[in-house]
């Protein structure tokens, strides 16, 4: 299965609680900048970029730009469909 959908955050905004997921995500970064922290690590991601996320991965993403940030995330198999 697979579903795709989109997010934005404005700059400044409170994001998700990091939190894990049992699918595989593909996050693209088409607007902005995001900070994506995962199992413990921090790493910042630019417009263009694609973030990785493994099934079980512990993680989530918060705008460090100066404007929104703009994303969309495809998430494969797992519990996607649930």
């Amino acid at each position: 299965a697979v579903a795709v959908h989109e997010s934005m955050q404005p700059a400044g905004a409170k994001p998700n609680p990091a939190h894990r997921i049992e699918h595989t995500e593909l996050i693209c970064l088409r607007g902005g900048s995001l900070e994506f922290e995962h199992d413990g690590r921090r790493e910042r991601a630019e417009a263009g970029d694609i973030l990785f996320v493994a099934k079980g991965t512990f993680h989530g993403v918060r705008n460090v730009g100066a404007g929104p940030a703009a994303y969309f995330v495809v998430a494969i198999g797992g519990d996607v469909n649930e």
